[in-house]
């Protein structure tokens, strides 16, 4: 018996694979992305950490993180939540932007070199990621020719 042969009969045996993929995921696969790719942020200014006093929002509990960019007038804070057991990693933030708050921002969480959520905000504007994180992420701000970035640590 030949591998290929072995590897068919175990996923069938198993009821594992498909013949063909469900069409709404090929779908998916085949659709192209609407906005366009979210190259590597450079190092911004402003970055670091604050305190849950430091932000413009109710007290954050004890095992929350919140960090905060400031750069080329953008205001950005997130709120970190570790996950309780095998849940997910819950980051919650606000951008606030000078001048002209018709002006859309971008907003991606990335780990190591892939996007693992985005939104797009306005000023003001409120986000939600719920991800499986491990070891260093980023949040990335991208508003007309700026970039911004919040760094942190999953561990």
């Amino acid at each position: 018996m030949s591998n290929g042969d072995f590897l068919r009969r175990y996923r069938k045996a198993l009821g594992l694979g498909w013949a063909d993929p469900p069409a709404a995921a090929g779908r998916k696969a085949r659709e192209r992305p609407q906005d366009a790719p979210f190259p590597p942020a450079a190092e911004s200014p402003g970055e670091g950490a604050a305190t849950p006093d430091d932000v413009r929002a109710s007290a954050a509990a004890e095992d929350t993180g919140v960090h905060h960019v400031s750069a080329y007038g953008l205001d950005a804070t997130v709120m970190v939540q570790p996950p309780s057991g095998d849940d997910l990693w819950t980051l919650r933030g606000r951008v606030w932007l000078e001048g002209d708050s018709e002006t859309p921002i971008r907003v991606a969480l990335v780990q190591d070199e892939h996007v693992l959520d985005e939104a797009t905000v306005q000023h003001g504007g409120r986000f939600t990621f719920r991800d499986l994180l491990s070891g260093e992420w980023t949040v990335e701000f991208r508003w007309g020719d700026h970039a911004a970035v919040i760094r942190g640590n999953a561990s």
